[in-house]
């Protein structure tokens, strides 16, 4: 518990992963699979004893760490190796990897952002291949005032979110929009009702082949909060951050007891369950000045 209050809320999470062999995994996770059924061990590095492949040895993925766990049947000991990581992410394009600072021709709005931006808008060509099921556009934006409209090859998948915070969002990319060759992406202030400077910023921007739900659900989160005091189950808001700072857009749907918006899910009963892309979190969970602030890191 804080210091500001003075009834206590306790978090408890929990996580499961999801494996390769489930029937909505990606294609490259379904390769995979067959890549650890083909890994064979020359020895142990504890017991050095020599065996096949398929002799006894139990195997484990772990998805956020991108490593294969081996448990040797001779000795018990285990080992890891990390396994073509990159072709689990072949379904995963990077556009654009750092943040770019955005405004139209206007004065800045605050002193903090610097007198001249990287740019107007993002206007990127990018290579790819046709896209026959529904894939994800994932990007990172800040301090969004007015309406910034996302088009991808002439159609608009969406437009960033007018929301001041440091966000992760997404955007479906409908089948068949990507074309084989060069694909046009551009984000732009949207002039036309109010011509006003707007200071944002955007990037880390990913192409994956994936559809939106896949793509923010390599693992499932379920949590509770309880009331320390009475021992029962605390309507909460809970707070999702990516590496500590950006809200982390969740696999969830608003229902009769939830409420879910880009990194915050409001429960009604104490008790959520949501996907989340494989990253390191912290989970927030509070209620008010009231209550103390429970949090933990989840990797």
């Amino acid at each position: 518990m804080d210091g500001r209050s003075g009834i206590d809320l306790q978090m408890r999470i929990m996580v499961f992963g999801v494996g390769v062999s489930d029937p909505g995994a990606s294609p490259a996770r379904l390769a995979l699979q067959g890549m650890l059924q083909a890994v064979q061990w020359e020895a142990c590095g504890a017991c050095r004893r020599r065996r096949p492949h398929d002799h006894g040895l139990r195997r484990e993925f772990d998805v956020a760490r991108l490593v294969l766990l081996v448990a040797c049947s001779a000795c018990g000991s285990f080992g890891c190796v990390l396994l073509f990581a990159s072709s689990v992410f072949a379904d995963e394009s990077v556009l654009v990897s750092e943040m770019r600072h955005l405004r139209i021709d206007a004065p800045r709005e605050w002193t903090e952002f610097p007198d001249s931006p990287d740019a107007a808008a993002i206007d990127l060509e990018f290579e790819s291949t046709e896209n026959a099921t529904p894939a994800s556009l994932r990007l990172r934006q800040q301090d969004v005032k007015q309406a910034w409209p996302v088009q991808l090859n002439d159609h608009q998948l969406g437009a960033l979110r007018v929301d001041e915070n440091d966000m992760v969002v997404y955007f479906t990319i409908p089948a068949g929009l990507l074309k084989e060759g060069t694909n046009r992406l551009r984000i732009e202030q949207d002039l036309r009702r109010r011509a006003v400077a707007d200071d944002i910023r955007v990037g880390e921007i990913t192409l994956d082949r994936r559809p939106v739900e896949e793509a923010r659900r390599d693992a499932v989160l379920r949590v509770t909060v309880t009331d320390h005091d009475r021992q029962r189950p605390s309507p909460a808001r809970i707070t999702i951050l990516r590496d500590g700072k950006t809200l982390q857009s969740v696999e969830a749907t608003s229902n009769d007891h939830l409420a879910v918006r880009p990194g915050v899910v409001y429960t009604s009963n104490g008790s959520a369950e949501f996907g989340l892309p494989a990253g390191n979190y912290t989970i927030l969970a509070g209620r008010g000045f009231e209550y103390s602030l429970a949090s933990q890191q989840v990797n």
